[in-house]
């Protein structure tokens, strides 16, 4: 990660990120990579500023180039690990995670939290129960519905959560499930190895 610290070679690794991002047939192997790259890009981030955007730690100013930022490095690694990828269990928990989950629900774009739901549910331990359906409830207080993959997403969180028989708040759970509109066809189409 010394390239993030030195700023003259972020604009190289923004290119790369890019050139992943548009893959369309990305391999599988990829996703721990990104995951592991996007737990690394948040922990040069800061918390918000008043106008909600992340600024990068350190004693550099923070650099905007050409429109992508800092905190466009750990979006960028989630939607190369989890955009195209469907739902799977098996990646290792990454230092910087909560940081993850902080930014991508701080975007307010359903795509980058569809993508952090799909991180969390490769690694359920990486993100309290009680803090995904939290922002997830957050989330679904808003009158714009949610977007397929992201009702998707979360609908497989949920259903993931009550089959490892982790502990979250059932009232809160119902609300979402019912701000989701979820019914027995959602279920069904899960499928038996989830």
């Amino acid at each position: 990660m010394d390239v993030i610290a030195n700023g003259n070679r972020v604009e190289r690794l923004k290119y790369l990120l890019k050139f992943l991002a548009a893959w369309k047939e990305r391999p599988a192997c990829l996703t721990p990579i990104a995951y592991q790259w996007c737990s690394a890009f948040s922990g040069m981030t800061k918390g918000p500023r008043l106008d909600g955007t992340y600024e990068r730690r350190g004693s550099h100013p923070f650099l905007q180039l050409t429109g992508f930022t800092y905190a466009d490095l750990p979006l960028e690694a989630l939607e190369i690990g989890f955009r195209l990828a469907r739902p799977a269990i098996g990646l290792s928990q990454t230092s910087h995670h909560d940081r993850v989950f902080e930014v991508a629900f701080s975007i307010r774009d359903d795509e980058v939290i569809a993508d952090a739901v799909c991180a969390w549910i490769a690694d359920s331990g990486c993100t309290p129960v009680g803090s995904l359906i939290s922002h997830l409830a957050d989330r679904a207080e808003s009158t714009t519905p949610f977007l397929p993959r992201l009702r998707q997403m979360a609908i497989h969180a949920i259903h993931r959560i009550w089959s490892s028989e982790l502990a979250v708040s059932a009232l809160e759970t119902v609300r979402l499930l019912d701000r989701l509109e979820v019914d027995v066809d959602d279920m069904d189409d899960l499928g038996e190895g989830d």
